[in-house]
């Protein structure tokens, strides 16, 4: 077991699990234009191009400031549900669900499903760094995402930190989305440990009552990511700028230390 420091905190973990969007990777870097990509594509195909403007609102992209909508369905939801939301945008307008599917899935594969590209992705700070310093002093690491399981591998290998991470669990691993607790007690079982023992890192409320469905440890929420400040501090125990500021403490001090059964920053 190693102790971590977030916010003046101390937590006792012997693993940390990470969300990768947002948390990771700058979330709208990666999937601003292949949103708009997608979107334009998906309504050029319809034979439609006005329909663009729904797609957008049903899927939380607000196109004039080119920004998501902070916990919407593009921000949190899998892959699968939001092409089910753009199916359903054409449902309304006149197509069928064996037309709009096929659709969708169509547009989206040489854009929303194209394999990441070096040049979209950027770490939300000093992220390589942050992991090997976690696993040089024994801290396993995890990762845990709505996303598919060969992009979220092919996007570690870019960030070059597919090393230290040692489990992962991904929206076509056949476990419920987050924020059911199926998927990080898979994880705690894979790292070789329970759930009040890990910590859960991410961007959005939706990964905070992941992690405190799961009984964890700890709940660190990153700010400026895809999730909306007020509902990521109500669930977090602390809020950091981002995962460089998750260190190592000393683990022989038992000064203000968390414990699960403590007070935390937050209350649901």
């Amino acid at each position: 077991m190693a102790v971590i420091v977030a916010a003046g905190r101390r937590f006792e973990v012997d693993a940390v699990v990470f969300d990768k969007d947002g948390t990771l990777v700058d979330f709208d870097r990666l999937w601003g234009p292949r949103t708009v990509r997608w979107v334009q594509s998906l309504a050029n195909l319809t034979g439609r191009p006005q329909l663009a403007a729904a797609l957008y609102r049903a899927l939380g992209y607000d196109s004039h400031s080119a920004a998501f909508v902070p916990d919407g369905p593009l921000a949190i939801a899998t892959t699968n549900d939001v092409y089910a939301l753009a199916a359903g945008v054409l449902f309304q307008h006149g197509f069928g669900w064996h037309e709009g599917w096929p659709l969708v899935t169509r547009a989206a594969a040489n854009t929303l499903a194209a394999p990441p590209d070096a040049a979209e992705i950027q770490p939300r700070g000093e992220v390589a760094g942050t992991l090997r310093r976690l696993r040089a002093a024994g801290v396993l690491v995890g990762v845990a995402t709505n996303d598919e399981r060969a992009f979220t591998k092919a996007m570690l290998v870019q960030m070059g930190v597919a090393r230290q991470v040692s489990s992962m669990v991904c929206a076509d691993d056949g476990l419920p989305p987050k924020p059911d607790p199926a998927g990080l007690r898979r994880l705690a079982s894979e790292l070789g440990t329970i759930p009040a023992r890990l910590a859960m890192i991410g961007d959005s409320a939706n990964d905070m009552l992941f992690g405190r469905n799961a009984g964890a440890a700890a709940c660190i929420g990153v700010s400026g990511g895809a999730g909306e400040a007020r509902s990521l501090e109500r669930f977090a125990h602390v809020v950091v700028a981002g995962v460089e500021e998750i260190r190592l403490g000393n683990q022989s001090s038992r000064e203000d230390r968390y414990s699960s059964s403590g007070s935390s920053s937050s209350s649901t």
